[in-house]
């Protein structure tokens, strides 16, 4: 591992663990009061930066299709190429956004509530990647 990005919300973090080199990052969800990383999957740094950034954000977000879960409306931010884990969001009040991981064999993990603020950490942590 060359670079690890940490994008933290309450008590959960989405690790970025990248290898310089081949750009390939892989991406582990952990609960820090859980203490065990759960290995969500892997694509290239620019396609997770990017898919991120765009939905933090809200970048043509008239045009994502929606999609139900329960009472939440959802939105596609990405899939992972390996392991095929995806990502999600749903747009919350006063511009915050929620984060929702989805393991390959389609459980939910716990979601990050991200108010404006932690929206903007997000962002500018992605942005110093020179992908984001």
């Amino acid at each position: 591992m060359d670079k690890m990005i940490n994008l933290t919300a309450g008590n959960y973090t989405l690790n970025l663990e990248v290898v310089n080199s081949s750009n390939w990052c892989k991406v582990y969800f952990f609960d820090s009061q859980k203490d065990i990383p759960i290995f969500l999957g892997a694509d290239t740094l620019e396609i997770i930066c990017s898919k991120l950034c765009s939905a933090l954000r809200r970048e043509d977000f008239n045009e994502k299709k929606i999609h139900k879960h329960g009472d939440l409306e959802l939105f596609w931010v990405l899939s992972l190429a390996e392991r095929h884990a995806a990502i999600y969001a749903s747009l919350a009040d006063n511009f915050g956004i929620k984060i929702f991981c989805v393991e390959d064999g389609g459980h939910f993990l716990p979601e990050f509530y991200l108010e404006k603020q932690d929206v903007k950490n997000w962002i500018w942590n992605l942005s110093r990647t020179n992908c984001g």
